[in-house]
Parts: structure tokens; sequence; C-alpha cells
């Protein structure tokens, strides 16, 4: 095969792109991020799937600190997953540190491939930013 990135091959770059095939565990990690949001979605202020966008995927959830000023500073978190999984409700256990530090988090979704180009992806957190700010 042709070299096309470094000295990889195309083989080569995707064995070192599969993190889950060199983390047969990640499983693990996934049920216990599902488990750990599920609680701070629970006991934080949180208001869920508001909508930014028209696309089904266009939704984001913030969470509040408990003494939040009028606007908070705020943390925007984008989930990763290769442009292909995960959801933002994924990630809701980030929050607790940030919140308890005074911040506000936005967690996001967006389109998600092969049902949108990464390009369509790119757009649609750029107007989620842009509803936030506003």
């Amino acid at each position: 095969m042709a070299v096309i990135y470094l000295d990889y091959d195309q083989e080569a770059l995707d064995k070192q792109l599969n993190l889950r095939a060199r983390w047969p565990e990640h499983e693990a990690y996934f049920a216990r991020w599902a488990r750990e949001s599920s609680v701070v979605r629970e006991e934080r202020t949180c208001r869920s799937d508001l909508v930014y966008g028209a696309a089904a995927a266009q939704r984001l959830d913030i969470f509040l600190p408990q003494a939040a000023g009028r606007r908070p500073p705020l943390l925007v978190f984008i989930h990763g997953g290769y442009w292909q999984s995960l959801d933002k409700g994924d990630f809701s256990f980030i929050a607790p540190a940030f919140l308890d530090r005074g911040l506000a988090v936005a967690s996001l979704n967006y389109s998600l491939a092969p049902e949108a180009r990464i390009r369509d992806m790119v757009s649609e957190v750029r107007q989620a930013l842009c509803w936030l700010a506003d």
C-alpha cells in the first residue's frame, strides 16, 4: 500500500485511529460515563434539549451553577465520537467540575456522519455557538 500520512499506509493509519479496537475496555468507560451523567442530570440544574437549529440533532443542554449571576462564564463542550457517534448526554459527567467554580456548561449535539458531512457539522457547531452567544 502507498504511504498516505507520515510513514503510514491506509491500513496502519486506520489501526492508529481506531481507538475502540486499541482499548477493548472502552465499553466499560462508556457505561460509567452514562451512569455518572445520569446522576449529574438529576442532581444539577440542567435545561435539556434546547433547540438551536432546524435539524433533529441540533439540540443542546445547559447546566447552570447554583450561584449563577445574570450571565455566568460559559464552557461549551463539543463531544467526540469521530463525527459518527456519541451524544451530548454521554458527557454530562464533566459539568460539576466547572459548575462548582461558577461556570455554566453547554453540551451540544450536531448531525453525524454519514448523514452529514464535516462541513455541515462544523456549520452546526458554529450555529450553536451563535445561539448561545445571543
